[in-house]
């Protein structure tokens, strides 16, 4: 059966390819089940998705694509949904997918006349279920972020034809090109009727001036000029590489650059002069591209422009993100060239014309390589309005809207119902924060976990921009939560939150990739932060859960650092609330208060940059993988169900010790590389309590029964040179095994 379904897949494959960029004309012939539905009805009555109309099993649909209309439209939604290009999924068995039609809303914009209103219908997409979707194929879209429902739509030419407004139904994309007079009617709307919803930025005043030094393009005199004041412009954001470095902005070529006509289009990669191109049509004036807005060779200016990336996206009109190419040499698909990915997929059947909808913008960002790179997370958390350029369409999102090509979903009435998402879900916990109070240190460390697990996610041509494309972050964190005197410097240290330190050294390896140190000779990248590894990291990682502000306690009184600047300082950190703890009849006599030791500031005299110093208790205990201890643990996920950590790279150690009463007992967990050697013991050390609970994370059989704040948040470390010591990993430990081991209070110098 896998053998007939591949052969019959791919010659679906074939019919639907060939196919994809015209339009059937006149109807075909259905097959004996499609022919017996009613769409006219099915689009303008509806179905529930409870009483889904059965098409047959997937590969009759396959099998019938070459003579059906509807199957072919079926057919190809799946596939598209399904990934079932993807080579790994081409023998994939589908022989017990059933396949079934349901019509549900699409949106709705009431009339304005309530006589009409009586005879008009919500706009309606007939959605594909297929049921079950293979494992493997259900993970790939969670992957992918592919539109878990197949969706074909009506295009709005035929929407009178049901008595139905063209609003959300299809619209004809153009392989030609994008029509500007679409996106100019975006641009209009937000402006117009979104008012201070997509005006102001919640990490900055309205009234925001623009940074000194700031330059612009010139897109109608084609040079370099200092920054209009109110100037009214549009950023880009592209990826580097490609055509060299002859296109940069130089002190050589600056004063050139600065005269009538400086701007050589010859010399301008094709994501950028097709920039310039846009604004032209636009009607927009000036265009701020890093690359030529910025000396490349003046340190002085890249480190003065770095620092205020947040004032520049934050105050642009709109960023235009170039989504579609490998490097700056790539043209932004559609506007002065053919879309080379054009997909669009119309049918006529039973005199409507019928189209598959195109790949969603989570998707097609989600297969980016713009999307993979490290300085474009900041510029689009920081754009207020975002056009995208994707190999198949153009979108536009806003704080309100998200607007494409092949759906007409553009509205100005307050009235109109959405029923699809219109917010683009990738923009991070950044973007449009809700429910933000200033000073609210819970959404403000919660946010900055969220933050720096997308961004590590990302690569950097150069290893030693991790702060620097971060910067803008931090800048937004210390403005927008005013802390710090909103000055970063005083905010974060090596990427870290000054004042929830203690939460802050929580990260875990994400599992994906194995960290590897960060070598840099340009700054200090400490172990102890996540800035000190390349690879991505978790706050929020299988096997165990990041204990936030609400629900933990510092067990270190005083931290030392020796800054970057070469200057030695105590951090300011949050003092922690002292919670009184619950009684149920199981705390220990003697709880664990941390170190009182003193700290001198002369400890850190020659201390290399980076190096956080602190008093706290150390032990030395031994680990065992848990996949190899029968009695192990699972763990706890951040949303509560018992998970197994499964990684290449990394496993779930058990924490042992010898015991009284039971020799070599489990008293924690931590996660630590598969390379750990478990007949070594490593040295621990106490950060934090630990509120939150952790699944079986110790033994109660001997050790008794958790209880409220009944573990101990610990860093296993090991010993690099002069007594420093280096990150290995983060795990917990029974407070009651840690109060009855061979413990020693210590001044730990952390590098």
């Amino acid at each position: 059966m896998v053998t007939k379904c591949s052969r019959l897949w791919k010659r679906a494959s074939h019919i639907v390819l060939d196919r994809s960029e015209t339009e059937n004309k006149s109807d075909k012939i259905l097959c004996a089940r499609c022919n017996t539905l009613k769409l006219r009805q099915i689009l303008r009555k509806g179905v529930p998705e409870k009483k889904a109309i059965p098409i047959g099993s997937l590969l009759h649909v396959i099998a019938s694509a070459n003579k059906c209309s509807l199957c072919r439209l079926i057919a190809h939604s799946v596939r598209q949904a399904w990934l079932l290009d993807r080579d790994d999924f081409q023998n994939e068995d589908l022989s017990r997918v059933e396949c079934a039609l349901y019509a549900e809303p699409a949106g709705y914009v009431p009339p304005k006349n309530k006589f009409k209103a009586l005879f008009m219908s919500p706009a309606r997409r007939l959605i594909v279920q297929a049921e079950p979707c293979p494992p493997p194929i259900y993970s790939a879209q969670i992957a992918a972020r592919t539109d878990m429902q197949p969706q074909i739509r009506l295009l709005g030419k035929d929407a009178s034809k049901l008595r139905q407004d063209p609003a959300f139904h299809a619209r004809r994309v153009r392989q030609s090109g994008v029509e500007i007079e679409l996106v100019k009617m975006w641009m209009r709307i937000c402006e117009e009727e979104h008012g201070s919803e997509c005006e102001e930025v919640w990490w900055r005043d309205m009234e925001s001036v623009l940074p000194k030094g700031m330059r612009v393009i010139d897109v109608v005199q084609m040079r370099l000029v200092n920054t209009p004041h109110k100037c009214r412009y549009v950023a880009l954001s592209y990826l580097w590489g490609g055509p060299g470095d002859a296109y940069w902005t130089t002190r050589a070529n600056l004063m050139q650059r600065q005269q009538d006509k400086g701007v050589d289009w010859t010399e301008l990669p094709g994501t950028i002069a097709d920039a310039i191109h846009l604004l032209q049509l636009l009607g927009e004036r000036y265009l701020w591209v890093d690359a030529l807005c910025i000396v490349q060779d003046d340190l002085d200016d890249q480190i003065s422009q770095i620092k205020v990336m947040d004032q520049i996206y934050s105050n642009a009109l709109l960023t235009v993100f170039a989504a579609g190419g490998m490097s700056a040499q790539a043209s932004l698909p559609g506007l002065r060239s053919r879309r080379s990915s054009f997909n669009q997929h119309i049918e006529k059947i039973q005199g409507l014309h019928l189209a598959v909808s195109l790949t969603t913008l989570d998707e097609a960002i989600t297969r980016s390589f713009w999307n993979t790179r490290g300085w474009t997370y900041q510029e689009y958390v920081l754009s207020r309005r975002r056009l995208w350029f994707t190999p198949e369409q153009v979108f536009f999102t806003c704080r309100r809207d998200t607007w494409c090509e092949d759906v007409a979903a553009e509205s100005t009435s307050k009235d109109a119902v959405y029923a699809t998402q219109h917010i683009y879900s990738l923009a991070g916990p950044l973007s449009f924060p809700t429910g933000y109070k200033p000073g609210s240190s819970d959404s403000y460390i919660d946010r900055y976990m969220r933050a720096v697990q997308e961004y590590t996610t990302r690569h950097l041509s150069y290893e030693s921009d991790i702060l620097n494309a971060f910067t803008a972050i931090m800048n937004i964190f210390s403005k927008g939560y005013e802390t710090g005197r909103g000055d970063p410097g005083y905010t974060f240290c090596f990427g870290m939150p000054v004042s929830e330190i203690e939460n802050a050294l929580l990260w875990q390896p994400s599992g994906s990739t194995l960290l590897t140190r960060r070598i840099n000779t340009r700054i200090a990248t400490p172990s102890w932060s996540w800035t000190g590894w390349c690879g991505a990291v978790l706050y929020s990682v299988v096997g165990f859960k990041a204990t936030y502000p609400e629900a933990s306690q510092s067990l270190v009184h005083a931290w030392l650092l020796h800054d970057d600047d070469g200057m030695a300082r105590q951090l300011n950190v949050r003092n922690p609330i002292q919670k009184e703890w619950l009684s149920n009849g199981r705390e220990p006599a003697v709880r664990y208060n941390g170190v009182q030791g003193m700290l001198s500031m002369s400890l850190l005299d020659h201390e290399l940059p980076g190096t956080l110093v602190f008093c706290t208790s150390s032990a030395y205990l031994c680990v065992e993988k848990v996949n190899d201890d029968p009695k192990g643990a699972a763990g706890k996920s951040s949303q509560g169900e018992n998970v197994k950590y499964i990684s290449p790279h990394y496993s779930i150690f058990s924490i042992r010790s010898q015991h009284t009463d039971s020799p070599n007992i489990r008293i924690g967990q931590i996660i630590l590389p598969n390379s750990t050697c478990a007949s070594d013991s490593l040295e621990f050390i106490v950060l934090s309590r630990a509120t939150d609970g952790y699944d079986d994370a110790f033994d109660q059989s001997v050790l008794g029964a958790d209880y409220y704040g009944s573990l101990l948040n610990v860093m296993a470390v090991i010993d690099i040179e002069g007594g420093v010591k280096e990150r290995l990993g983060v795990g917990v430990i029974a407070e009651v095994a840690w109060l009855a081991v061979n413990t020693q209070e210590k001044t730990v110098r952390l590098r």
